[in-house]
């Protein structure tokens, strides 16, 4: 749906409307992404109380909220005429064509008030969840004499005005060109004096722009699809997400077990055991809920972390993943571009065995009970080839000389799951 309507408004790489493009996306909507690793996370900002993150983007800060509708009714309590009285002041809304009632529009001009001193606290709120960078977005029109136009006083950005005011007004002074939006650093960096730190105003490109061409040497290509791939890729398309069941929260648990399985690695297996784990169930705790779990499910969250964490640490196939190694990393990131796309990966662990063998292994967070495991993991190498073939291709440019090999590793039943032979270079 999302694909059928950008091909409605956008012809030839140029949007041709895009307050109609940005109408459709407000009216678009999709569950979350279950298999999604968590390094970014899309939420409101009352969603976002309690937590905080590396970075925070903040955008659309001039955009005016939605109004509230007339009511049929509006009151506010009042002081009493005793000292621990209250009172109720009470209005109905004019009838049609009549003349406005004015203690309605006075019990409105509170609630007026009211809203714009909760939508400074909560800009405060989004502000202070960001530890080391903040991205404060907003666009104003320029006005006949190259001025920015001072913003709706409805919208966050007027709070930040007083504060962003010169920063807009020298992006005018510079550009002749109607002036786009400005994205302004917010972690103390703007002073004057900071040349790093000035305002850059985004141009939009040409229609007959294309995108240079990659370094030689920055070229690797992943292998093509075999038909088994393709007929698991036309699955997914038929029936959708397989692991719509996995759900948010198995998605949020999985993310802090990747965390305590790294942890685990870095202050060595040997260490680690059911009363360790116990003993760190605060921290693990903190970690879900910092995620943004349930509090009602917060027990069972943890529980279900200690619970796979033990079985990986109990389990002979584990504890040789998580043993010390040479070349061993545990989240390790790595960029290259294939088919014309740059890609970031971050692979869960990677080492070089004793046969001079690197290991490319991706932790996965599902259960699977009953019989078929067998099955079950056979359809997971299908469904994760792509994935870990482009992690073995960019490894394999890496270090051209030596065997790479892939697997899936299931904390949750201690489930190992290679692929039987070494990853072929195509």
């Amino acid at each position: 749906m999302y694909f059928d309507f950008l091909e409605k408004t956008i012809g030839y790489g140029i949007l041709a409307d895009r307050g109609l493009l940005e109408d459709g996306v407000m009216k678009l909507y999709c569950p979350p992404d279950a298999q999604a690793d968590g390094r970014l996370e899309v939420m409101t900002i009352h969603k976002a109380k309690g937590l905080e993150f590396d970075a925070v983007i903040l955008p659309g800060l001039d955009r005016i909220p939605r109004g509230d509708a007339e009511k049929l009714l509006l009151w506010q309590e009042v002081p009493g005429e005793d000292n621990d009285g209250r009172g109720l002041l009470l209005a109905p809304i004019a009838e049609t064509g009549g003349d406005a009632d004015p203690t309605y529009n006075y019990i409105k001009g509170l609630h007026k008030e009211k809203n714009a001193h909760e939508t400074g606290r909560l800009l405060y709120v989004a502000a202070t969840r960001a530890r080391r960078r903040l991205y404060l977005v907003g666009s104003v029109r320029r006005s006949t004499a190259n001025t920015p136009v001072t913003p709706d006083p409805r919208s966050l950005l007027r709070f930040l005005w007083p504060a962003v005011a010169s920063d807009f007004t020298s992006a005018c002074e510079a550009e002749n060109e109607p002036a786009g939006p400005a994205c302004l650093p917010a972690d103390g960096s703007g002073d004057a004096g900071d040349a790093e730190a000035e305002t850059i105003p985004i141009r939009r490109l040409k229609n007959t722009w294309t995108m240079p061409p990659a370094p030689p040497d920055a070229i690797f290509h992943a292998p093509d699809r075999g038909p088994e791939q393709e007929r698991a890729a036309e699955a997914d398309r038929r029936f959708g997400l397989r692991f719509d069941w996995a759900g948010m929260v198995v998605r949020l648990t999985g993310t802090v077990i990747h965390k305590w399985l790294r942890t685990i690695c870095e202050t060595g297996v040997d260490g680690w055991d059911e009363n360790r784990l116990r003993g760190v169930s605060a921290r693990i705790r903190a970690d879900l809920s910092g995620s943004g779990i349930d509090p009602a499910r917060l027990d069972e969250a943890a529980e279900h972390v200690i619970s796979g964490l033990f079985r990986t640490v109990s389990d002979e196939t584990g504890r040789w993943i998580l043993s010390p190694r040479d070349s061993g990393r545990c989240e390790y990131p790595l960029s290259g571009v294939a088919h014309g796309r740059v890609h970031h990966v971050v692979i869960d662990r990677t080492f070089i065995d004793k046969d001079g063998t690197r290991w490319i292994i991706d932790y996965k967070s599902g259960v699977h009970t009953g019989a078929g495991l067998e099955a079950f993991m056979e359809q997971e190498r299908m469904r994760y080839d792509d994935q870990t073939a482009l992690y073995a291709s960019l490894m394999s440019r890496k270090e051209p000389f030596t065997a790479v090999r892939r697997a899936l590793y299931f904390p949750m039943f201690a489930g190992w799951c290679p692929w039987p032979d070494e990853f072929s270079r195509k």
